[in-house]
């Protein structure tokens, strides 16, 4: 049993059946629905959006009498009937790094690979229920056989998508980050040195970004859409608030202790904040049955437990003040079959 966590939304695959869950963050309920898909799929993503839940697994599919990588896009529309056939894209080769992305309109994939080009993939519901997958490649004015390429960060907004994306090695004079939408590309110079991109965040005509570095502290960038500063790089102090609309973004992750399953809340800088639990055995979180997804001021952790006939899925929620503190998770309600 593999999972897979979206915000509202966990996916599992049971042998060759996909089961997914959708749960409310505000009344601690739940849903369950199942799909035969097959063997061998592999989880990748998953998203509730304003028409259905995406669900993104890996297999590999042949094409023209060759095994190629794809990625599979699977709907569940709310009412619960929905396409049985998923929407497969091919991918050029094994992937090297990925950033992925989701709003209400769909979910975005952006895949580096070895030897070609950074390949952005997007699954979005349309007007007649169907999944519609695309494939956009980024950097074509560049040779990748000439020089490592890796993804860095990944931004969605409505419909659109931004990545940002390095080509040559870090330490390298020539290497170069660069910012690619759907509307164009455009060098980011001043994420040049950053080690990693540890938030990145769309906020109407810009994009926050929290850049990593191996001598200072994390800086908050604010680049425009041409790739452009729109304020001087600031710098973040330790355990520092972040401005608007960084400064509530808290990130979290399970991990496991002798105690159990333990939820370490981080700022957007990446400084640990507290630990909360535990919320579950070291051999649920070993088995993937329990996991974390962000939702309205704060997270849910989201297990998957027997139940008379199959699975049931529980939720619980941990909330996330204006002033920091951490709660206790609430009590969850009953799963639901």
């Amino acid at each position: 049993m593999v999972h897979e966590l979206g915000e509202g939304a966990v996916a599992w695959t049971v042998g060759e059946t996909l089961v997914v869950g959708n749960f409310d963050a505000a009344s601690m309920s739940a849903r369950t629905d199942r799909r035969d898909i097959g063997p061998d799929h592999r989880l990748s993503l998953v998203a509730r959006t304003e028409r259905g839940t995406i669900v993104v697994t890996e297999k590999p599919c042949v094409r023209d009498a060759e095994t190629r990588p794809c990625i599979h896009g699977h709907l569940f529309p709310p009412t619960g009937d929905g396409p049985t056939e998923a929407t497969t894209l091919t991918l050029p080769g094994p992937v090297t790094s990925r950033r992925r992305a989701r709003t209400a309109a769909g979910v975005y994939l952006a895949h580096a690979h070895r030897d070609t080009h950074i390949q952005v993939n997007t699954f979005e519901p349309s007007g007649d229920g169907s999944l519609r997958g695309s494939t956009h490649r980024l950097g074509t004015e560049v040779s990748p056989t000439l020089s490592p390429v890796e993804v860095l960060g990944m931004a969605a907004h409505l419909d659109r998508w931004a990545v940002f994306w390095r080509f040559g090695a870090e330490e390298a004079s020539s290497s170069e980050v660069v910012l690619s939408l759907p509307s164009g590309e455009h060098p980011a110079p001043l994420l040049r040195h950053a080690l990693s991109l540890d938030t990145v965040l769309w906020r109407g005509g810009s994009i926050r970004v929290v850049a990593g570095f191996e001598f200072a502290r994390p800086a908050l960038f604010r680049v425009a859409t041409n790739g452009r500063l729109r304020w001087l790089p600031r710098a973040i102090a330790h355990r520092g608030a972040l401005p608007s609309p960084n400064e509530h973004r808290y990130n979290a992750r399970l991990h496991p202790t002798a105690e159990g399953a333990m939820l370490e809340v981080s700022s957007a800088a990446g400084d640990p904040l507290t630990r909360v639990g535990p919320l579950g055995s070291r051999e649920t979180l070993r088995r993937g049955l329990i996991d974390v997804s962000r939702a309205p001021g704060g997270f849910v952790v989201a297990t998957m437990r027997p139940s008379t006939g199959g699975w049931s899925l529980a939720v619980d929620r941990v909330l996330c003040p204006d002033d920091g503190e951490i709660e206790p998770p609430l009590e969850a309600a009953p799963p639901t079959p």
